[in-house]
C-alpha cells in the first residue's frame, strides 16, 4: 500500500520526473564525468568537515547547520539504493562513501588536537546530542530518507533539498567520532558512530522504497549485476543498529526514571527541614546532581550531611552528587 501512495505522489509530478540516466548520473561516482564528480564530492566533503569539527568544538550551532548544508555525503548513500534497484554496481558507490567517512574521522581527529579544547567533551552539547542516539532519531531520518528521494526523483520537490540536507545529520557526527577518539572517549564515539549508522541505514531504506516506486532502472542496453551480498550486508547493518538504538532508547528510560525517583526522595528529604530548600536535581550523562540551597549548618555538619544523604539517594541505583550551596531563602507565600 505504502508502495502505491508513493508511485502515485511520483506520478503526479510525471511532467517534473527526473529521467533515470539523470538521476543514476547523480549519485552514481562510476558513471558520467567521474572525474568531475570525484574532485567536486572530495573538495566539498573536506570543507565540510573542517566546519563541521570547528563548529562541534566550538559548540557554535550555527556553523554545525552550515557543514551539513555544503555537505556532499548524501549522495553516495542514495546512490546506494538507486544502484541496489536499478542493477547497477553498488561497489563503487559503497567505497566512495566507506572512504568518506574515515576522510572525515580523520579529520575530526586532526582538528581536535591542533585547535584548543573550548569545552570537555563530556561538557560539550554539540558532543552530547550526537553520542546517545535512539528510537525517536530513526523516525527522523526515515521520514528525511523519503523527502530527500523525492527531491532526486521530482524536478519540483529538488528545492527542498538544503531543508534536507539540514534535517539529516552525516557529517556532524562522524566528526564527533573523530573528537572522541582523539579524546579516547570510546564508548562516546560510538554513540556517535551508531547515529551516523542510523542515519544512513534510514536513508539506504527509505530511498529504496522511493526509487522502487519511481521503477528507477538502468537505460536499456546496460548491463545488470546481482547484489546479494549487498542486500544483505544491509541486513545485518539494519538488525545491529535497531539493537544499538533499541539499547539506547531503554538506557534513556532508565536513567529519566532514576532521576525522577531521586528528585522525589530529594524533595521528601527537603519538605521535612524549615532551613534547606531544593533547588535543582540535573542529570549529566549517567550521574545525577542535587542542589540544595539554605543555611544553618556549619562546614562540618554540611560535608557529614552530604555523604549521608548521597548515600540514601543512591541506594536508587544510580551515581548522585549532592550540593549544599549556603545562602538566604525566600519563601513566597
Amino acid at each position: 500500500m505504502l508502495t502505491r501512495h508513493l508511485q502515485r505522489l511520483i506520478d503526479t509530478g510525471l511532467s517534473s520526473r527526473v529521467p533515470p540516466d539523470e538521476l543514476l548520473d547523480s549519485v552514481l561516482p562510476d558513471i558520467g564525468n567521474t572525474a568531475e564528480k570525484a574532485t567536486a564530492f572530495w573538495a566539498l566533503l573536506v570543507c565540510s568537515s573542517i566546519v563541521a569539527a570547528i563548529g562541534v568544538l566550538v559548540d557554535s550551532t550555527a556553523t554545525v547547520i552550515g557543514a551539513m548544508v555544503i555537505a556532499p555525503l548524501g549522495t553516495p548513500i542514495y546512490g546506494i539504493s538507486a544502484a541496489l534497484v536499478s542493477g547497477a554496481r553498488v561497489g563503487p558507490v559503497a567505497w566512495r562513501l566507506l572512504t568518506g567517512m574515515l576522510l572525515v574521522i580523520a579529520i575530526g581527529i586532526l582538528m581536535d588536537l591542533v585547535m584548543l579544547d573550548f569545552y570537555p567533551i563530556s561538557a560539550n552539547p554539540q558532543v552530547v546530542s550526537r553520542t546517545n542516539p535512539s528510537l525517536p532519531d530513526l523516525g527522523v531520518a526515515l521520514a528525511t530518507g523519503v523527502a530527500g528521494a523525492l527531491a532526486l526523483v521530482r524536478r519540483d520537490i529538488s528545492p527542498a533539498l538544503p531543508g534536507v540536507a539540514i534535517a539529516i545529520s552525516l557529517v556532524p557526527p562522524l566528526a564527533v567520532v573523530g573528537i572522541c577518539v582523539a579524546n579516547e572517549a570510546w564508548s562516546s564515539a560510538f554513540g556517535a558512530l551508531v547515529l551516523f549508522g542510523t542515519n544512513v541505514m534510514a536513508i539506504v531504506l527509505a530511498s529504496l522504497l522511493v526509487f522502487g516506486a519511481a521503477r528507477l532502472a538502468l537505460p536499456e542496453g546496460s548491463r545488470k549485476v546481482r547484489s546479494r551480498h549487498a542486500v544483505w550486508l544491509l541486513a545485518i547493518v539494519t538488525v545491529v543498529v535497531l539493537a544499538s538504538l533499541s539499547a539506547g532508547t531503554l538506557q534513556a528510560i532508565r536513567l529519566y526514571q532514576d532521576q525522577q525517583a531521586v528528585q522525589r526522595a530529594a524533595t521528601k528529604w527537603a519538605d521535612e527541614r524549615a532551613d534547606w530548600t531544593l533547588q535543582s536535581v540535573v542529570r549529566k550523562g549517567d550521574r545525577i546532581t542535587v542542589t540544595f540551597l539554605g543555611s544553618g549548618d556549619t562546614p562540618e555538619h554540611l560535608d557529614k550531611r552530604n555523604a549521608t544523604l548521597a548515600a540514601k539517594l543512591q541506594q536508587q541505583g544510580v551515581r548522585v552528587d549532592v550540593q549544599f550551596v549556603e545562602g538566604s531563602l525566600r519563601r513566597v507565600a
